[in-house]
Parts: structure tokens; sequence; C-alpha cells
């Protein structure tokens, strides 16, 4: 997996304070929802995004086997098990629904 320094600053510096696709798909179902992080951090095995004061999502560092970062577009993680979780900026996707 690439550096998880990277990965947390292409978060920083892509996904704070805007609008964010976040779409998860695995064998057994897919989800799709708008977010809005407000922090990054490394607590423990896991990466932490707050999406507000009260709200997080942790993304448990152990089942990421790959991450890809499409330029300014899309931060992909692969699971050991082939879900995907993908994060968009959701800014050109709202300008189109």
């Amino acid at each position: 997996m690439k550096s998880l320094d990277k990965v947390i600053k292409r978060i920083e510096e892509g996904f704070l304070d805007t609008p964010v696709e976040i779409t998860l798909i695995s064998t057994e179902f897919s989800i799709r929802r708008l977010i809005y992080i407000t922090g990054v951090e490394l607590r423990g095995g896991s990466l932490h995004l707050t999406t507000n004061k009260t709200n997080y999502a942790s993304l448990l560092l152990d089942a990421v086997e790959e991450v890809h970062y499409y330029g300014p577009g899309s931060l992909v993680f692969i699971t050991k098990k082939g879900a995907t979780l993908t994060l968009r900026p959701a800014e050109d996707i709202l300008k189109f629904e």
C-alpha cells in the first residue's frame, strides 16, 4: 500500500471541506453517498475521516490491499476481499444532477 502520509496528504489536498461522493462496492452490495469531510487522521490501525463534529467514518487499514490516486479526481481503496471504496470530489457530479 502507498505511504499513509501520501494518502492522508491526498485527502487533505483534494477532499477536505468540499462535497465528496463516497462509493463502496462489494460482492454483496453497493452504497453511494455524498459526505463533507472536515478532517482526516490516522488512529491506531484505521484511517479516520471526520464528517462533522459528531460523525466519522473509519477505514481499517489491515483490510486494504491497494490504494490508487487518479489525478485530482479519485482516490480508490481496494480491499483484500475485492471491495472498492472510492472518494471523488462531488462538485462536478452535482452540476449534472
